[in-house]
């Protein structure tokens, strides 16, 4: 996202449409010499700047590669330069030049500076899309000095890496800036064949590949329900063979609806029968079923596998790029589906706290011996930033809960699940999980396995904590065994699965033919 749609108007917020554009052969192929001209200045800033961090140890800061004259009066250190030794401790140094000595166009910030100045890669971009180049590389050192921080205060559960080089044939973004002096412009055409006035967009080029190929400007139809005026971001990227279009424009937000904080839904995600089992301490529940995704992901697999059947092993062509373009798209529209569900039934209940499950490192390593393939392919993750932007959106509260113990205690009998590493001794579950979904009490009551664990995380989450607006103690919270019981699972394409396996059907039988 471009830096100048950080101020937003008021009532306001950016909404991002994702379309699939077809161009000229011609089109493709100076797009794809943009893209990687666009890794290769990406690749050229973070070799500046890594080589500036190994040597000071500091983190860039941001706009050091943008403002050349500040950065070497004062270094990448963000700090005043040191006092110019005197000759007595010039003599004292080791035969290797001391900095100083050096000349300051010579020096190191000057001397990578001058050559990012005058790199190819950058004059064959237009400048707006250099400049997001280089401000993504930013953005890399701003999420590692962050991640850095939780490091040292001990919230993150892993060791940080600094930002790394991208391989050779990645097709990095680029991002024409909807403002300034570079922006796209809006053109109207006639067409001679209906009459009418067609809009196109027009990216300019630049004139460097203006001079080395005669190719000033892009132009492309404005998308059907796209208002030009409204638009923050024009970014192309290649994923699987084929050029998207990003477009980031202005969306009114929704009218929010009064809420109750210390009504709490709790998310227990799932990768077997359901992608997320909620409950609500106002004894409502919802199951949205997993079973679609899983059955296309295990597909997509078993496509892949008849494909690859005696190649190598790096073997991919333009079949496979569909299918996983396929099967990528099916995943993004069943997250959306889920947490737009997940999120309005809370708002239609007035639930404003959302509790969601979830243990440190989850998905990176998975060793689950046959299902690890279901587990790591759902999208999960993707699931709970989404349910988490929702959440901003509609101004519902969002936390999220550690979820050790929480399969195995019962909630109709009042356990208390500990948390992982800090069990006391002699802690059993009261209550048995039976068999796969379903979860049997002390007291011989059965339940949803994934209902109940819902209901703990909301118990963990809520034990020793106050909720602001609650009206009683949540630490007596409990919920009866008719909401824990009693739900009808929610499928995501109950009307369009006969669709989709009937295409992917006809892709396995292509496979089989073709062997």
């Amino acid at each position: 996202m471009a830096k100048s749609g950080v101020n937003l108007p008021p009532g306001t917020t950016i909404a991002v449409r994702q379309l699939q554009i077809r161009l000229t052969p011609e089109q493709h192929r100076m797009l794809d010499f943009l893209f990687d001209r666009s890794r290769a200045l990406y690749n050229q800033a973070l070799f500046v700047t890594r080589r500036s961090f190994i040597q000071t140890g500091f983190i860039p800061k941001t706009g050091t590669l943008f403002f050349r004259d500040e950065v070497k009066a004062r270094g990448f250190r963000g700090q005043a330069p040191r006092k110019k030794p005197g000759k007595d401790e010039l003599l004292k140094v080791s035969p290797k030049p001391h900095p100083w000595t050096v000349p300051l166009k010579d020096r190191f910030v000057g001397g990578t500076l001058d050559s990012l100045d005058g790199s190819v890669h950058r004059k064959a971009l237009p400048a707006s899309v250099a400049d997001q180049v280089l401000w993504s590389v930013h953005e890399a050192w701003d999420s590692y000095r962050e991640l850095r921080a939780l490091h040292a205060k001990g919230q993150l559960h892993f060791r940080p890496k600094a930002p790394g080089y991208l391989k050779a044939g990645t097709a990095f973004k680029l991002a024409f800036p909807n403002s300034g002096g570079g922006k796209p412009k809006v053109l109207e055409v006639l067409d001679e064949a209906t009459g009418e006035m067609v809009m196109f967009i027009r990216f300019p080029l630049g004139d460097t590949l203006k001079t080395w190929f005669g190719l000033s400007e892009l132009k492309i139809p404005v998308p059907k329900g796209i208002d030009p005026s409204l638009v923050r971001e024009w970014t192309f990227r290649k994923q699987n063979g084929v050029i998207l279009l990003e477009i980031s424009l202005l969306k009114e937000r929704p009218a929010l609806v009064p809420l109750d904080p210390s009504r709490i839904l709790g998310i227990d995600p799932g990768t077997s029968a359901n992608l997320a089992a909620c409950v609500g301490t106002d004894g409502s529940n919802l199951l949205i079923d997993a079973r679609g995704m899983k059955a296309m992901n295990q597909w997509y697999n078993r496509c892949i596998a008849l494909r690859k059947k005696g190649k190598a092993e790096d073997y991919w062509d333009a079949r496979c790029d569909q299918l996983t373009r396929k099967r990528n798209n099916q995943m993004r529209d069943g997250v959306n589906k889920a947490a737009k569900l997940i999120v309005q039934h809370c708002v239609n209940r007035g639930i404003g706290t959302i509790v969601f499950g979830w243990n440190a490192g989850i998905k990176q390593e998975a060793r689950l011996g046959k299902d690890t393939q279901n587990f790591v392919q759902m999208p999960l993750a993707r699931l709970k930033e989404r349910v988490r932007q929702l959440c901003e959106l509609h101004g519902v509260q969002f936390h999220q809960q550690e979820e050790s113990y929480t399969s195995k205690s019962s909630h109709l009998d009042g356990d208390t699940p500990p948390v992982y590493g800090s069990k006391l001794d002699g802690w059993t579950a009261s209550g048995t999980r039976t068999r796969r979904g379903l979860y049997r009490s002390a007291r011989g009551m059965r339940i949803n396995a994934d209902l109940n664990g819902a209901a703990n995380i909301i118990q963990k989450h809520v034990t020793g904590t106050t909720v602001e607006g609650a009206e009683m103690p949540l630490q007596r919270f409990r919920l009866g065994r008719r909401c824990l019981t009693t739900a009808r699972r929610t499928r995501l394409w109950e009307r369009r699965l006969n669709t989709v396996c009937s295409s992917q059907s006809r892709c396995v039988s292509a496979s089989l033919s073709s062997r």
